[in-house]
């Protein structure tokens, strides 16, 4: 029988691993350990060698184009933009035996924007990105064909460790907006499930529910 264990990380995000150990740790902004240097991973070491507190981020959140957030301890702040990292999931997504890095990611400008993720693979010398979510073109859910997309996630579940690579799912649970809910009521419960195809993070398809009340991030 699967095994099932959770972790609470910064801004309310839940990490559930099924079928392996827990991978998340306590919540916290991913920030260095005090007293000591940034560690610098050798360039084949896993992705849990990287200080994810101090790298180098590309989000377009509170801009129309892609910007470049330097963090250092974990916060970078782009004319008025402030953006935060928290502590980082790992999990393998792939199925190559290497975990993947799930960083979880906020951005603040005229107000909070929620809490989103960048999912990354490869190795401590070369990590790519396979992808973001939820990505810069999600619908918005106000559009007469856009569906909506998660605003601010909750809730990371990763693949089953006995799961072949071909049926590993990432699912990714959080809160979304309604057609006419206003900014500051989210009124949708989004689950969404990925898979990675040809080194791309692939959208497997969302669940919605709609509640009757506002529901927090």
């Amino acid at each position: 029988m699967m095994t099932r264990a959770r972790a609470l990380l910064g801004c309310g995000l839940l990490a559930t691993l099924l079928g392996g150990a827990l991978s998340a740790h306590a919540a916290a902004p991913a920030h260095k350990r005090a007293g000591g240097p940034t560690v610098r991973a050798a360039a084949n070491s896993s992705l849990t060698t990287v200080d994810w507190s101090d790298y180098t981020y590309t989000s377009a959140c509170f801009s129309d184009h892609p910007r470049q957030f330097v963090a250092r301890n974990g916060l970078a702040t782009i004319s008025g933009t402030h953006f935060q990292v928290y502590t980082p999931i790992y999990g393998d997504i792939t199925g190559d035996g290497r975990p993947e890095a799930i960083v979880p990611y906020s951005c603040t400008g005229a107000d909070f924007g929620g809490v989103h993720v960048f999912v990354y693979t490869g190795t401590a010398g070369q990590p790519r990105l396979l992808g973001e979510i939820p990505s810069a073109t999600a619908g918005s859910g106000t559009g007469t064909s856009a569906l909506p997309s998660i605003a601010s996630v909750n809730t990371v579940t990763l693949p089953a460790l006995t799961a072949l690579p071909a049926q590993r799912v990432l699912q990714i649970s959080g809160t979304g907006y309604s057609a006419n809910a206003p900014h500051s009521c989210p009124d949708l419960t989004i689950t969404s499930r990925y898979r990675v195809t040809r080194n791309r993070l692939i959208d497997a398809g969302s669940t919605v529910q709609r509640s009757s009340r506002c529901l927090t991030s």
